[in-house]
């Protein structure tokens, strides 16, 4: 069974993953974050969809932890690129979301993804994207 290795990485709901960042943090816990991101995603042999928020719209990360996030993306992007099903961002920041747009463009995800102003259409959204997988790897 694939259990979180991080506070901020919910796995109640696998393969849905939730992962929600707090208002507070230190350079320490984001690297930790995307430490544990990339074991997880990197064992997995199987569909799944990630939804990730914000605990409030008042989270940013610096310079640093966008570099860090892109090239993170390039270690995990194989394994992405092949059982991601589809990332639903949520933010209602227009910072956050110019962030994002950053970071992409330094690397662009090898998945499909949308961005969401609410966690709960963001999950719909992922499920659905879960369904979609499932139904083509049985008509396959």
């Amino acid at each position: 069974m694939t259990t979180s290795r991080h506070p901020w990485i919910d796995l109640s709901e696998f393969p849905l993953i939730k992962e929600v960042v707090p208002d507070q943090f230190t350079d320490e816990d984001v690297y930790a974050f995307f430490k544990a991101i990339e074991v997880l995603i990197l064992e997995q042999h199987a569909p799944y969809a990630v939804v990730m928020g914000a605990a409030s719209h008042t989270a940013v990360f610096s310079i640093a932890h966008r570099r860090a996030a892109a090239e993170l993306e390039e270690k995990i992007a194989p394994v992405e690129k092949v059982y991601n099903a589809g990332t639903g961002y949520v933010t209602r920041s227009s910072i956050q979301r110019g962030i994002l747009t950053a970071v992409f463009w330094l690397r662009p995800p090898a998945y499909p993804y949308r961005v969401f102003d609410d966690m709960n259409e963001a999950e719909e959204w992922a499920r659905t994207q879960l369904a979609r997988v499932a139904r083509a790897a049985k008509s396959a």
